[in-house]
């Protein structure tokens, strides 16, 4: 189980800047439709990128938790699990 987590955590590393590019852009995204002014945009941008942050710790928390209970195979079932329903969920909005 340490090699998955080891596994695990360098994909988090590799994937954090990805994710925070997108969050930022998000960001932008809603101070510019918005018309902020720049004080208000780079507080809107903070408490996003703040929000961001925490969900990604809980995120690997509960990721932690669970490894620490669950078997390889049934962490690979519920990974499994909830791919399958995140794949049901976008083949639900195509229809």
């Amino acid at each position: 189980m340490r090699i998955k987590t080891m596994m695990l955590a360098a994909g988090l590393a590799l994937a954090m800047p990805l994710a925070a590019s997108a969050n930022d852009d998000k960001a932008e995204d809603v101070a510019k439709a918005l018309n902020l002014d720049s004080t208000r945009s780079q507080q809107v941008e903070e408490i996003m990128e703040n929000y961001h942050d925490q969900h990604e710790r809980l995120k690997e928390q509960k990721e932690e938790q669970l490894d620490a209970i669950l078997t390889d195979d049934e962490m690979d079932r519920l990974k499994k699990m909830k791919k399958d329903r995140k794949h049901d969920k976008k083949y639900d909005k195509d229809r």
